[in-house]
C-alpha cells in the first residue's frame, strides 16, 4: 500500500512519512537464496526525537540518504550519516536518536525482510553457494554479526540515484510500487555487497555450507519451524534433525537469530494467521 496510510501507534510527531509506505509478502528467489519482503518505508525526522529500544521477529536494514542521527546497539552508539547503512537481526534490540535543526531533516528508508536459504539448499547431501550478489551481504551481516557498515561513496551515488528514481516512481506511478520497490531491494542488496567486498574485504565469491556448519543445521532447522505440519512438534524432535541436543540448539538458535526456537515458531504462527 502507497501513502494513506495511518501511522502506527506510537510514532513521534516529528517523523514525517514520505512518498513511500508499502507492505507486502512478496518473495524473490536468487541463487541460493529466498528473500522476503514485509515492509518499506521512507521516513523524514524532523527538528529532534527518538524511537526507544525495540527490536522485531524479522531482519531490518536502514539507509541514511541525508542529514545526520544516531543508531544504539550492541552496546555500541554510532552516527548515522548519508551512505551510513545499519542491520538488526531478529531479535536484536536496537534505538535511533536524532538533532536536527532548521530544516535538515534526517532521512533515509527502511527494509524489514527474512533471508532465507531454500529448504532444497539445506538438505543434509547438498552443498550451499549464495550467488556473489548476496554472498559477501550475507557473511557480513548474518554470518560474521557485523551491524553498521558505510558505503563507499562511488556506490552510495549510485544507490541515492536509485532511491530517488523510486521516490518519484512511487508519488507518480503508486500502482507498479510493489515492483518498484523489489527492483529497488535487489539492486541496493547487490551495490552493498559490492560495497562491503571492496572495502570490508569481506570475500564475495561465494558462501559455502555444508552439513558440518552449524549455520546450516540451525538454518534448517528454522525452516522446520516455518512448516505447518510441524506447528506441535516438539523443539526436541527439530533439535534431532538439526543434529544437535535440546539444550544446545536452543542455545545456538538464540545466538544465530536473536531470538528463540519458541518464539519464532510462534511468530510465524501470527504472520500467517495475520495474512
Amino acid at each position: 500500500m502507497i501513502e494513506g496510510q495511518e501511522a502506527p501507534p506510537g510514532l513521534p510527531r516529528s517523523i514525517r512519512k514520505l512518498d513511500g509506505r508499502w507492505f507486502g509478502d512478496a518473495r524473490i528467489i536468487l541463487e541460493g537464496i529466498e528473500l522476503r519482503l514485509i515492509y518499506f518505508g521512507i521516513n523524514e525526522h524532523h527538528r529532534h526525537g527518538l524511537f526507544p529500544m525495540h527490536s522485531h521477529p524479522f531482519s531490518e536494514i536502514f539507509c541514511c540518504i541525508s542529514g545526520r542521527g544516531r543508531i544504539t546497539a550492541r552496546g555500541r552508539s554510532v552516527g548515522s550519516e548519508p551512505g551510513s547503512v545499519f542491520l538488526a537481526l531478529p531479535g536484536e534490540r536496537h534505538a535511533s536518536a536524532w538533532n536536527c535543526p532548521g530544516d535538515s531533516p534526517w532521512t533515509g528508508f527502511i527494509v524489514q525482510f527474512d533471508m532465507e536459504i531454500p529448504s532444497e539448499a539445506l538438505a543434509r547431501d547438498s552443498d550451499l553457494r549464495l550467488s556473489q550478489s548476496t554472498a559477501a551481504f550475507y557473511r557480513y551481516f548474518f554470518l560474521e554479526k557485523q551491524g553498521f557498515h558505510s558505503l563507499a561513496p562511488p556506490v552510495f551515488r549510485m544507490v541515492n540515484d536509485a532511491f530517488r528514481h523510486l521516490r518519484s516512481s512511487l508519488s507518480s506511478h503508486p500502482g507498479i510500487g510493489h515492483a518498484a520497490v523489489a527492483s529497488f531491494w535487489l539492486e541496493f542488496l547487490a551495490l552493498v555487497s559490492h560495497s562491503i567486498q571492496e572495502s570490508a574485504g569481506v570475500d564475495g565469491r561465494g558462501v559455502i555450507l555444508d552439513w558440518s556448519d552449524k549455520e546450516k543445521r540451525l538454518l534448517h532447522a528454522r525452516h522446520l519451524l516455518c512448516l505447518e505440519e510441524n506447528r506441535d512438534a516438539a523443539i526436541s524432535a527439530i533439535a534431532r534433525r538439526a543434529g544437535m541436543s535440546e539444550y544446545h540448539f536452543i542455545r545456538s538458535f538464540r545466538e544465530t537469530f536473536g531470538i528463540s526456537p519458541m518464539r519464532y515458531r510462534a511468530s510465524v504462527v501470527m504472520q500467517r494467521a495475520a495474512r
